[in-house]
């Protein structure tokens, strides 16, 4: 009887909170990175956003899963209009970009990796988007090793293609 009023207590709260779009387990644990998201005349909701954000979990692996994830101390969502000629070309029109921080010291996630150097303390960059060809790109070799993607040696982006990031048009 306790443990089902704590579980239905834990809901009732993910839902108030609106996170049940992260999943109830996301929402419930203590121990999920902080998540902020600034919207620069954005016409996505922050549902959107957040949809976007659990799409791209999906699909970056393994950072993406349990128990990386939870490693990161900190998730930027920053939305705006798209200006980069090299996103415009894909039909982005806006721009969703991820700034995610993996702490100093991770508990999970390596300190330091033979193809890409040191790893801790860096702030991973992605940009998501929907148009032609939705997906994402990563811009750093550590970025790119920790979604499992082609790492770039010559550090130039690397795409990925997420057909349900079409949601971003």
């Amino acid at each position: 009887m306790q443990r089902s009023r704590l579980y239905v207590t834990t809901f009732v709260l993910a839902v108030l909170l609106n996170s049940t779009s992260l999943g109830f387990h996301a929402a419930a644990r203590a121990n999920e990175p902080k998540i902020t998201i600034s919207r620069n005349d954005s016409k996505f909701s922050e549902r959107q956003i957040l949809e976007a954000l659990k799409i791209f979990r999906e699909y970056c692996s393994p950072l993406g899963a349990e128990p990386l994830w939870s490693d990161l101390v900190g998730v930027d969502i920053r939305v705006g209009p798209e200006y980069a000629p090299h996103r415009l070309s894909r039909g982005w029109a806006a721009n969703v970009h991820l700034a995610l921080k993996v702490p100093e010291k991770p508990n999970r996630i390596p300190l330091v990796n033979d193809k890409v150097g040191v790893i801790a303390g860096h702030t991973l960059h992605f940009d998501l988007g929907g148009g032609k060809t939705p997906g994402f790109l990563a811009s750093k070799r550590v970025s790119q090793y920790l979604c499992g993607m082609t790492i770039d040696e010559s550090g130039a982006d690397v795409f990925k293609a997420v057909p349900a990031l079409k949601i971003l048009n």
